[in-house]
């Protein structure tokens, strides 16, 4: 009962970091909220895999839009006392059996939030009692000084200048929320390139005794349901460590949206009513989209970068448009014992002009009109939880049917077991699913299973976990590929000193299990954390990277290193510092590590680091009046055989009234 009581809290104190980070724009940021934002998303977690029908951009916008999802949950007034299974599913920091504990916790007394977060003395009052409507703004702008003598600038192939500028506006209360938002990459000449506006109503409105809108979403929105076979959220493709997240279903339904990002959204309005356990959902979008059009007006090529630099990506600028209409039927029922939630998803996607077929072996869409259909169930009972989607397509392209599943259970308490088995043909065609896999961005072409597991051998202090990965799909010649994700891994946090310490082998590759086949994907790594909280306001964290691969070119074994570091100053008079460097040496280009490095309040470093060299940065903010906070930021790469360093600064205002 201790060990488990010492899990409860530990889990409610992060749904506490949650809760206390929309406030942390009006006062000031403690380390420990700061921890568990920051490193919810971990960049050196991806993997060549991530970018399976998706290009670096495309990568980065999506988890851009993860964050601002993260910190759309984050503005919502939760009361940790009474926030509801559907609430805390949401959160991408549970699996669905931490959730289960979360809730089991409600009616133990002796959890409360002064016991639960270490960092309460840090504000005058918890965040759920704050009320009342609230404005949060937030403008950001980078640039590298250095890219404007590169030759897309100098030879005017890009007609913007090299800034890269944002702007979002939030106005909240408890029962309505407005957002608008604003959005230029560099080498774009619009400032407002990508402009989104959305009204919600947050709390039901009730009509009678027996019905009440639980949802009116207007402007630009966002879906995810189920396992993601038709809406996702992009969370399962998310570059985190425990995999045990990822396989649980993190859905939320027909949401606000208030991203930077243009990915995936949609634009119309979106309606649910609920009565008893039942909620019935209706939406539609009528959405411009980027394409390329022929002389017949029809359409040869699908855009979906959201970039607008060049004369080619400005002329499939919102040049035709896609009409969507659709619906959710949801059945619920939970008490503090169980959940379980049966759902049936459908929509039907019309395009204004149609799509040519351009693939001879039928894995893009062309024609008209595509139709989509499904069925899901979420459960978790006791120590068990499991989540489910069927799905099929009724489109011009042709029929299909998709399977994914996932099963999380804990027969002991020191044991925690994770199942996955996804089953999603070539001819599966999902404009806006994704679901969890090993090349599964795109929610199509994979057969595989996982299976995981963790060892809690010294509660709250040693943790081991291993997973096995495998998959199969078929290739553009019709061949059948392999690919396989392995890790083993430990944790262990000192009882005597504030040290975390983990350690992490990975064999990921193509071809048979544990193999090392020469291409350009296939490698062996050795990856080793260090955090060090030496008080309450300084933390150090050290990382080292090892890596052996092969390429296609070069047969013989080549090897890749990183060695980092990275430090956090947090001052009671609301100063805080950052900076760190990392040291790199790569063979190719393919073997890249990626950058685990501060970024400017909300945003996303995705910095690939290839060839011989270090990147530092360095981050400063400053809390004014507990209502503005001002962010600097510099970063440098130097590196050969590159001729010149990438340099990125930028300049943040966070406002709150």
């Amino acid at each position: 009962m201790v060990k488990r009581m010492r899990r409860i809290i530990s889990l409610v104190a992060m749904l506490h970091c949650i809760a206390v980070i929309s406030n942390a724009e009006a006062q000031l940021i403690s380390s420990d909220s700061l921890q568990s934002f920051e490193t919810l998303i971990d960049p050196e977690e991806t993997s060549l895999s991530s970018f399976h029908s998706l290009t670096l951009e495309n990568f980065g916008s999506q988890l851009q839009f993860l964050q601002d999802e993260f910190e759309r949950i984050a503005f919502q007034h939760h009361d940790l006392r009474n926030t509801s299974w559907q609430d805390l599913l949401q959160i991408p920091l549970f699996n669905s059996l931490d959730v289960a504990d979360v809730v089991r916790a409600h009616q133990m007394d002796s959890v409360t939030l002064e016991e639960t977060s270490p960092v309460m003395h840090y504000y005058e009052g918890n965040h759920s009692s704050s009320r009342g409507m609230g404005l949060r703004l937030r403008t950001r702008m980078e640039i590298d000084p250095n890219v404007s003598s590169s030759q897309p600038y100098q030879s005017h192939y890009y007609h913007g200048s090299p800034v890269k500028t944002s702007t979002r506006v939030m106005l909240q209360d408890e029962h309505y929320v407005f957002a608008i938002t604003e959005a230029k990459d560099a080498g774009e000449p619009l400032f407002f390139d990508h402009l989104s506006a959305s009204f919600a109503i947050n709390a039901p409105l009730t009509f009678g005794k027996v019905l009440s809108m639980s949802k009116l979403v207007l402007g630009d929105y966002s879906l995810s349901y189920g396992n993601g076979l038709l809406f996702a959220n992009g969370f399962f493709r998310a570059p985190v460590s425990d995999l045990h997240s990822l396989v649980t279903s993190h859905s939320s339904g027909m949401r606000p949206y208030a991203s930077i990002s243009s990915f995936q959204y949609f634009r119309g309005a979106g309606l649910e009513l609920t009565s008893g356990p039942v909620a019935v959902s209706g939406f539609y979008s009528d959405k411009e989209i980027d394409a390329k059009l022929d002389s017949l007006h029809e359409i040869t090529y699908l855009s979906n970068t959201g970039y607008h630099r060049s004369a080619v990506e400005l002329g499939r600028r919102n040049t035709s448009q896609t009409r969507l209409l659709g619906g959710n039927v949801a059945f619920t029922q939970s008490s503090d014992n169980y959940f379980l939630q049966l759902g049936l998803t459908g929509y039907s996607l019309h395009y204004e002009n149609p799509v040519l077929k351009t693939d001879s072996n039928g894995a893009t869409f062309f024609g008209e009109n595509h139709r989509m259909i499904s069925v899901n169930v979420v459960s978790v009972f006791w120590q068990c939880a499991f989540t489910g989607e069927l799905a099929r397509m009724i489109s011009d392209v042709g029929n299909a049917t998709a399977f994914s599943t996932s099963l999380l259970m804990r027969p002991i308490e020191q044991i925690e077991l994770a199942l996955n088995y996804r089953s999603l043909p070539r001819t599966y065609i999902s404009p806006f699913g994704s679901t969890f896999g090993i090349n599964t961005s795109d929610a199509q072409n994979e057969n595989g299973w996982l299976l995981g597991a963790k060892i809690f051998l010294i509660p709250n202090a040693c943790t081991l976990y291993s997973s096995m990965n495998i998959a199969r799909s078929i290739s553009p010649s019709r061949n059948e590929v392999q690919y396989a994700d392995n890790r083993v891994g430990c944790k262990y946090e000192f009882a005597t000193v504030p040290v975390v310490f983990s350690a992490e082998l990975r064999n990921y590759g193509k071809g048979p299990l544990l193999s090392q086949l020469p291409d350009s994907i296939s490698r062996n790594s050795l990856k080793l954390d260090c955090g060090i909280q030496f008080s309450r306001n300084v933390e150090v964290k050290l990382r080292a990277e090892f890596q052996k691969y092969h390429t296609e070119q070069i047969f013989s074994p080549q090897s890749g290193s990183l060695l980092g570091i990275k430090t956090n100053y947090f001052f009671q008079d609301g100063i805080r510092l950052s900076t760190g460097i990392a040291f790199f040496r790569t063979d190719s280009y393919s073997s890249r590590f990626y950058s685990n490095e501060s970024d400017l309040p909300g945003a996303i470093p995705i910095v690939p680091l290839s060839g011989n060299g270090y990147r530092y940065f360095l981050l400063a903010s400053y809390v004014i009046a507990e209502r503005i906070r001002l962010t600097g930021r510099v970063a440098q790469t130097h590196s050969t055989p590159m001729a010149s360093s990438n340099t990125s600064i930028g300049f943040q205002c966070d406002l709150s009234l």
